[in-house]
């Protein structure tokens, strides 16, 4: 029990704050998908119905618009991070980091003892059938989590219930994307995380090449303090200019820091490319430190404060990344309550107009959006400064839900009725109402009548 809680619960360690957060991170991304606002996902991009769905309201594919409000409030709210506490998102937000903790350090580590947590960076030595066996087995088992985590991904763009429907059915020809969605993602994860690992952190990840621009000397970053080490401990074997080996430094060259290090860098040559800040060299040092009575040599914290200066987290870069977030948030809330959840909309068809005995016809295409989660029934009225009749729908309009109806809309009136157009169009509006609330109309949109001449 006490090995359980110095490997577990000491919540001193980053490691252990790093793991419990990954356990709170996976059960969020599992459950979101089934969460609900009046009868709404909380966030779903539909790719089959072409429709975003947050907090409750339903945005269909003509009111996209928003999108790029939520890329830029996560752009933005990324970018503040990176601005506080260097490259923490890819040490403890990526999913690529969380699952290659799983696989590495839980699955091949701590379950089939491939390898040790504390030396990431030893090959694999499959010398024996025993390590073979367990090899293949971990990548077996993580086949199987591939295809559950891929299924994760695929619910935040398709329905769930809908998504389990259609895998049971198995018809591949009919829906060929959703099945190449999920057994895609699921093929990538298996290469990347079993094979590729940190290498994509390291050379493929775009982030990795342009965070370092949102760096400034406040940015907490994992330091390594080179005065009390490196520069003067001769425990490395590092001769100074007069050829002799300088002991007076606290590093002892255990490579602690670098063996746990799980993109394999030397912290102790300063901040590099492949550091992803998941602070386990900080965890690494602090006992061998400890032991000799001394300050760790790695400490997560800004070069101001290692020059002894107090550091902002409030400045105008945090505070111009954090606004933009807020704004975009606002934003989207803002065009949320604008919304309409019954929307018209009207084009002219085919010709200008039709003469047949005396009596002049427009044709028009109705387009009626339903986005609530009730059937509606609509009728369909006009105002117009001339006497125009509906021929076409004599009938009410019934929506189901979360649908889009195309009817076609044709008024007619006798050309008689027309002496004060002569060839000139006019114009008026289509309204429609709700039978529940027949009083208000619920949308309206304006159209244009053509007429001929009357010589």
């Amino acid at each position: 029990m006490d090995k359980f809680k110095k490997n577990f619960l000491d919540f001193k360690t980053f490691t252990t704050k790093r793991n419990v957060f990954f356990i709170a991170y996976t059960f969020i991304a599992l459950v979101v998908p089934f969460l609900n606002v009046d009868g709404r996902r909380v966030f779903m991009m539909s790719f089959l119905h072409k429709r975003l769905e947050f907090m409750g309201t339903v945005f269909d594919a003509s009111q996209l618009y928003v999108l790029p409000l939520f890329i830029f409030m996560f752009a933005a709210w990324v970018l503040m991070w990176t601005a506080l506490g260097g490259r923490v998102w890819c040490g403890w937000g990526c999913p690529q980091t969380i699952l290659r903790v799983v696989f590495r350090d839980l699955l091949q580590g701590a379950i089939l003892k491939l390898r040790v947590r504390k030396d990431k960076n030893r090959p694999l030595k499959l010398n024996t059938i025993s390590k073979y066996l367990r090899y293949y087995l971990s990548l077996l088992i993580w086949s199987g989590l591939a295809l559950v985590v891929s299924a994760n991904l695929s619910w935040y763009f398709i329905d769930p219930p809908e998504w389990f429907s259609i895998i049971a059915s198995g018809d591949f020809a009919q829906y060929p994307f959703v099945f190449s969605l999920w057994l895609g993602l699921s093929g990538f994860l298996i290469l990347d995380i079993a094979f590729v690992g940190e290498n994509f952190c390291k050379y493929i990840c775009p982030y990795a090449r342009i965070q370092a621009v949102f760096f400034d000397e406040e940015t907490a970053l994992v330091v390594y303090d080179e005065k009390r080490g490196n520069n003067t401990d001769g425990s490395q074997g590092i001769k100074n200019f007069a050829r002799f080996i300088d002991k007076s430094g606290d590093c002892t060259d255990c490579l602690a820091c670098v063996k746990v290090c799980p993109t394999g860098i030397d912290i102790r040559n300063g901040l590099q490319l492949g550091c992803i800040e998941c602070l386990e060299c900080v965890d690494a040092c602090e006992p061998v430190m400890a032991r000799k009575g001394v300050p760790n040599l790695i400490a997560w914290t800004t070069y101001r404060a290692m020059d002894g200066e107090k550091s902002r987290f409030v400045r105008p870069r945090t505070v111009s990344y954090a606004a933009i977030a807020l704004i975009c948030f606002v934003l989207v809330f803002v065009v949320k309550e604008l919304k309409k959840d019954i929307s018209l909309n009207l084009n002219h068809g085919a010709g200008t107009y039709q003469v047949d005995d005396g009596l002049v016809e427009n044709s028009y295409f109705l387009l009626i959006t339903n986005r609530t989660t009730k059937e509606k029934t609509f009728r369909v009225a006009l105002k117009s400064p001339y006497e125009l009749d509906i021929i076409r729908p004599k009938r009410d309009i019934t929506l189901p839900a979360d649908s889009v109806l195309k009817k076609a809309l044709i008024l007619q009136i006798p050309a008689s009725k027309l002496v004060e157009t002569d060839g000139k169009l006019f114009k008026f509006t289509v309204e429609i109402y709700d039978l529940d609330d027949p009083i208000t109309p619920i949308d309206e949109i304006g159209g244009k009548f053509f007429t001929p001449s009357q010589e």
